[in-house]
């Protein structure tokens, strides 16, 4: 998990890669923050998968299992940027629900 900063109310956003086994490695993230004290109204797990494409699906495959760093990072990017309208939609969802 990698601290991304800060939005504009003073929150830290955090961005993690949960892999194949995803509902386990949301499990054991709750249970760390909850173990840590940390109370489960303090933090708010967004799943952005919604928005991630097959170009990123492909690009990240190839750069990351394959070595193609060449190839599949500009797949990646050209598959995100396809996609932005998606996660800025999506960051003004979750900000509605944190505000309320």
């Amino acid at each position: 998990m990698l601290k991304f900063g800060e939005d504009e109310y003073g929150n830290s956003v955090y961005v993690a890669g949960l892999g194949p086994s995803r509902a386990g490695t949301l499990v054991a993230l709750r249970l760390v923050l909850t173990e840590s004290q940390v109370s489960a109204d303090a933090f708010y797990i967004v799943d952005a998968l919604q928005c991630i494409s097959l170009p990123v699906r492909l690009g990240g495959f190839l750069s990351r299992r394959c070595g193609y760093v060449s190839l599949g990072r500009p797949m990646c990017v050209y598959g995100i940027l396809a996609r932005y309208d998606c996660f800025v939609r999506l960051v003004s969802e979750v900000k509605a629900v944190c505000r309320a």
